[in-house]
């Protein structure tokens, strides 16, 4: 609990510097799961810090202006921009979680939502579409993570509807076809395999629900919502009921 508290007090510190800072702000969209768990109360603690460039031709502009604020809470271990962004990584402290700041530079034209967090604003990425970026991250297959089932999980029980635009833009699926897929992949995952890296994110109850309920509730609410897409389509077409009505 104690790493929890100092990691969430640099989390917090860098964010309201970004936040603070005229040039950089206007210029990145927090996303991922440390926007979920500082505006819409995630039950799970988060590590790193996500955003999304708006205008790729400030990347440049933008990363130096972070690599200032970072530096001054601590030692920079990892600096780079690479094809789809920027990356730096901040050690505070010997028994401390590495701290990663990373800047994505594909904007889709992302919903947001200015919200307010102790007196200062932060342009947010919406729900929906936060939604819609784990469910492609999960697509992908490669290395599953614990933390991104619990946040599908967490944004289906919200009832949140995915972006099958951005999906489409993205990976070329349907929405139907992404969340089809999605299942088929949490299907072959085990809960040994979720819960080593998602229980020190998790309250000691919140571990021992997760290690047995958070696979079969995930699949559920992709399943949910996968069977209203195919309703969706249905109606878009036209349902015949086979029946004959006579006047």
């Amino acid at each position: 609990m104690r790493m929890m508290d100092t990691h969430y007090s640099y989390l917090y510190n860098i964010l309201k510097d970004i936040a603070l800072d005229k040039e950089l702000s206007p210029l990145l969209i927090l996303k991922g799961g440390t926007s979920l768990m500082f505006f819409y109360d995630l039950p799970r603690f988060s590590l790193n810090l996500e955003f999304t460039l708006v205008d790729r031709k400030q990347e440049l502009l933008v990363f130096k202006r972070l690599l200032k604020i970072v530096s001054m809470y601590g030692t920079i271990c990892e600096k780079v921009i690479g094809l789809f962004g920027a990356k730096v990584v901040l050690e505070y402290g010997e028994e401390g979680w590495p701290l990663e700041v990373e800047i994505s530079n594909q904007y889709w034209r992302e919903e947001t939502d200015l919200l307010c967090l102790d007196g200062f604003s932060l342009n947010v990425m919406s729900l929906s579409d936060i939604y819609t970026h784990k469910l492609i991250a999960l697509g992908k297959g490669d290395n599953v993570a614990g933390k991104e089932i619990f946040d599908i999980w967490f944004l289906g029980e919200k009832y949140i509807m995915p972006n099958g635009d951005i999906v489409m833009k993205w990976v070329g699926r349907s929405l139907a076809e992404q969340l089809s897929l999605d299942i088929s992949i949490i299907e072959k995952l085990t809960n040994d395999q979720l819960i080593s890296s998602l229980e020190p994110l998790l309250l000691p109850e919140k571990a021992k629900w997760a290690s047995t309920s958070l696979l079969p509730m995930a699949i559920s609410s992709l399943q949910c919502r996968l069977s209203a897409e195919k309703l969706k389509k249905r109606f878009r077409r036209g349902i015949s009921l086979g029946v004959k009505y006579s006047e």
